[in-house]
Parts: C-alpha cells; sequence; structure tokens
C-alpha cells in the first residue's frame, strides 16, 4: 500500500467520522428542540387569576435550576403575586410533560455523574 492510498484512506476515515457525528447530532443524539423550546406557554397565575406568556425555554431552564425531586404544586414565580411560586402553565398537559421531561434529563446527568 503507497503513502497515497494511505493518505486517501485517511481522508475517508476521517469523512466517515464526520458523517457519523452529525447524523448522530441530527436523529436522536440529542433531545434538544429548539423549535419546542421557543413555543410560547400562557402562565396563569393561582392567586391573581392573571394569564401572560413565557418561552417554553425559560421555564425549562427554571426547572433544571430546582432540586430532585421536582414538586407539581410549585409553580413558577408570578409577578401578580409579589414573586410567590403560583404561576402554572394553563394547559395541565404542557405542565405535566414540562416536569417529566425536564425530571428524566436532570436524572440521566444525575447518574452519568455517578
Amino acid at each position: 500500500m503507497g503513502k497515497g492510498s494511505l493518505i486517501k484512506l485517511g481522508i475517508a476515515a476521517a469523512v466517515l467520522i464526520l458523517l457519523a457525528i452529525t447524523v448522530r447530532a441530527f436523529v436522536g443524539g440529542s433531545s434538544y428542540n429548539p423549535q419546542k423550546n421557543a413555543e410560547s406557554i400562557t402562565l396563569v397565575c393561582e392567586e391573581s387569576g392573571e394569564e401572560w406568556t413565557v418561552m417554553r425555554g425559560f421555564l425549562m431552564d427554571q426547572l433544571y435550576r430546582r432540586q430532585l425531586p421536582l414538586d407539581k404544586e410549585r409553580g413558577f414565580s408570578s409577578p401578580h403575586a409579589e414573586g410567590r411560586l403560583v404561576a402554572f402553565p394553563k394547559s395541565g398537559s404542557a405542565w405535566n410533560s414540562m416536569i417529566n421531561e425536564a425530571t428524566a434529563q436532570m436524572e440521566a446527568v444525575t447518574r452519568d455523574d455517578d
């Protein structure tokens, strides 16, 4: 095998490795979804009834900052209730989905740390 063949083989191997990394990143290697995190979620303050919208990604970030286990009864900070954690997504299914997703990701990180 000549020097030129080894160089061609090395380039082909590098291209295949880059292709595998790219495929993994875009087809299931990551649960990050920019479109999903850009969704607007309507929050409702339990105390005042006021409603406002926030990006889902911002709310997920707030959940990631909490400790496990996540408490479904502890909402987000409400500007209409002096910052108390009484704001919840208007859609109960969105709230359950967010709690379940954050819990799964946080538990995966915790397992990886062990």
